[in-house]
């Protein structure tokens, strides 16, 4: 048999700190749509392409490979695996990604690479939801801006209208 060499990443998955009452979570899909999400980031075409460009040692002896058959191959060499679920669990703690090749100092580096696009994407799918966030509650303080703005209209009307005194009842309104 070749001798083969793993390397192996884990990651830990920490749950969200502010309590959902004031701050909606990040990432509200459920647990099983949530693995297949990393699951499709991890194994996706563009990371394979992306790892293919930075290691041009993996295509030697495959030059007259396809394309596809070249990313499909490093595919078969990686592994995902998903800390167990217990009862009552929201989310899992961890999860590991595997890679084994021929090359020890290969397998580190690619794992490296795999492990940097996984949390880049992931950082950048964080960035898009929080802007997106941001854009509502920014939405939000325009419309109450807006309606204080006419409310201190409102209330100088009736200043001029009817004098100090009906400023305090509209006010309390």
């Amino acid at each position: 048999l070749p001798v083969r060499y793993a390397s192996e990443t884990l990651i830990v998955i920490q749950p969200q700190s502010v309590s959902k009452e004031y701050v909606r979570g990040l990432i509200e899909e459920p647990l099983e749509e949530r693995n297949r999400s990393i699951l499709r980031s991890v194994m996706s075409r563009i990371t394979f392409l992306n790892i293919l460009r930075s290691f041009p040692e993996l295509k030697i002896g495959r030059e007259t490979w396809s394309l596809d058959r070249m990313v499909e191959e490093p595919r078969e060499d990686i592994t995902v695996e998903f800390s167990p679920i217990w009862e009552g669990a929201a989310n899992p703690s961890f999860f590991k990604i595997r890679y084994v090749g021929s090359d020890p100092a290969l397998a580190q580096r690619v794992m490296s690479q795999l492990t940097t696009l996984f949390v880049e994407r992931d950082n950048k799918l964080r960035e898009i939801r929080l802007l997106g966030t941001s854009d509502f509650l920014r939405g939000q303080l325009d419309v109450t801006a807006k309606r204080l703005i006419e409310k201190q209209k409102q209330l100088a009307r009736g200043k001029a209208k009817h004098g100090p005194e009906a400023i305090l009842a509209m006010d309390y309104e």
